[in-house]
């Protein structure tokens, strides 16, 4: 089960995807000039806490089988109303971590599957995070990754092309792994980056389908039959920093993403029938798009925060349609103060507290 690696050749198809046109999205980000959506089904969820259940820095929610499912230095698992269930443990034996660092929730088998960076291991556990096996794989690093079909996962990666230290081009590259142990890679074309540039969750499954992306690149690719295919173009107009601009200026690149004049990808990808999310990087901060398919609306995550529509919350993860984020407790008092209104449900809260998982979908 998920045993070893298989790489395919990935395909790129320029024009259209399976026969269909390219959704091109066009964003404003000087302006902003979006509507500003109606939520509804909005739950803030206060996750327990006790001496089994802190958490620290979050790096991925997910949701499944009415179970919040949060990834820091361990994974935990919560009931929907945020009680405790139960966490991985820290150590080198089976079914234990050091340093986890993507995993993901496999929705057909039940199963939840957990990468640790430093014992180069992928180990696999039930919904309950009871373990059941694992294995490990000491060539590669794993960035993120997603169960695309029975016994196949695409993960993502970075390579440095040791062939030239002087330009340190770094390559992202995605690997299949089933039970064949066959494996070769495959490079995106122009997928080169003179700054080691990693996403942080950059594949997306919902359904059959696989969305990906990667940095100095604007498209979304489709991944379906072993083939990938541009699926949507994202302009960001002036602000956008591509491969050529990389060709150009070199290690200078740098300096026009520090003053924010330029960005340099897309991160945090989900989507679902009706809605596309993603994250990008520009005033110091991370910001979120959301995009309506049923009629192309662009709801930007900043207007959002600055009408008090939402307390500033990190989106994770589309289920169904209902996004998922969080929010640390401090953040969400002071936005509580600031504008008092039904949507803030938690009574008490403590900055001590957990951070509290905000779900919404909008109308």
């Amino acid at each position: 089960m998920y045993s070893k690696l298989l790489i395919c050749c990935l395909i790129i198809v320029s024009g259209c995807t399976n026969g269909e046109d390219i959704l091109k999205i066009e964003l404003d980000l000087q302006n902003k000039n979006a509507a500003t959506p109606e939520l509804r089904s909005t739950k803030i969820i206060r996750l327990e806490k006790n001496d089994q259940s802190l958490i620290g820095e979050i790096t991925k929610v997910e949701y499944l089988d009415n179970k919040y499912y949060v990834l820091d230095i361990r994974k935990q698992v919560f009931e929907s109303l945020g009680n405790f269930i139960k966490k991985t443990k820290h150590g080198r034996g089976p079914g234990e971590v050091i340093s986890p660092w993507c995993s993901t929730v496999d929705e057909s088998r039940g199963h939840v599957l957990l990468w640790d960076q430093v014992l180069r291991r992928m180990s696999t556990y039930n919904l309950q995070l009871d373990y059941l096996d694992s294995y490990t794989n000491r060539n590669t690093s794993i960035w993120d990754f997603e169960i695309f079909s029975n016994e196949s996962i695409l993960t993502y990666t970075q390579n440095i092309d040791l062939s030239d230290s002087s330009t340190n081009k770094a390559y992202n590259y995605y690997y299949l792994k089933d039970s064949s142990g066959l494996s070769r890679s495959s490079y995106l074309p122009g997928d080169i980056n003179l700054g080691n540039y990693l996403l942080r969750s950059p594949i997306c499954k919902h359904g059959n389908r696989m969305l990906l992306i990667t940095p100095f690149d604007f498209n979304i690719y489709s991944f379906e039959e072993e083939v990938l295919s541009p699926h949507i173009q994202v302009d960001f107009g002036q602000f956008k920093l591509d491969a050529s601009m990389i060709e150009r200026y070199g290690y200078e690149y740098h300096s026009l993403v520090e003053d924010d004049s330029k960005i340099v990808a897309m991160d945090y990808l989900m989507f679902s029938d009706q809605f596309l999310g993603f994250s990008y990087f520009q005033d110091g901060k991370r910001q979120f798009i959301i995009y309506n398919f049923s009629n192309s609306e662009i709801y930007y995550s900043q207007v959002l925060f600055d009408y008090g529509v939402l307390p500033e919350i990190k989106l994770q993860c589309l289920h169904g349609d209902n996004f998922i984020g969080f929010i640390d407790a401090g953040m969400y008092i002071e936005a509580a103060k600031a504008n008092p209104s039904p949507f803030y449900t938690i009574l008490d809260p403590d900055l001590n507290d957990n951070p509290y998982i905000i779900s919404f979908s909008v109308r």
